[in-house]
């Protein structure tokens, strides 16, 4: 992430995305939907703000593509968790954020495996 003038430029990435790129004015964003694609994706386009369909298990990008990842109740729905945190490390940049939110279950958090890339 590098600023300058008051302004943030950053690099983010969500998995399933759910934030209105709108709401980032200085970043390049991407949303990756693993399901589906839809209109509200493409209507949302723009040179800065991209929605690609992708699988989370091979992120079409390459290593160290992003200032910021944003992952929002995806993990829990995962069969191969391993995999998918990798992939989430590998397209991360040296001192990327990683911004992963699960839902409680029965008042407690989720709890996801070790990982010793995140750890």
């Amino acid at each position: 992430m590098s600023s300058d003038n008051g302004a943030i430029h950053a690099h983010i990435v969500e998995i399933w995305p759910t934030i209105e790129p709108d709401e980032f004015k200085h970043v390049s964003y991407t949303g990756v939907d693993c399901i589906y694609w839809d209109e509200k994706g493409i209507k949302l386009q723009s040179p800065q703000h991209k929605f690609v369909y992708g699988d989370i298990y091979d992120l079409l990008f390459e290593n160290h593509t992003f200032d910021l990842i944003i992952a929002s109740h995806v993990l829990e729905h995962l069969e191969h968790l391993d995999t998918a945190l990798s992939e989430i490390y590998r397209v991360a940049k040296k001192g990327a954020k990683i911004l992963i939110l699960v839902p409680l279950q029965g008042g407690r958090a989720f709890k996801l495996k070790s990982s010793p890339k995140l750890i």
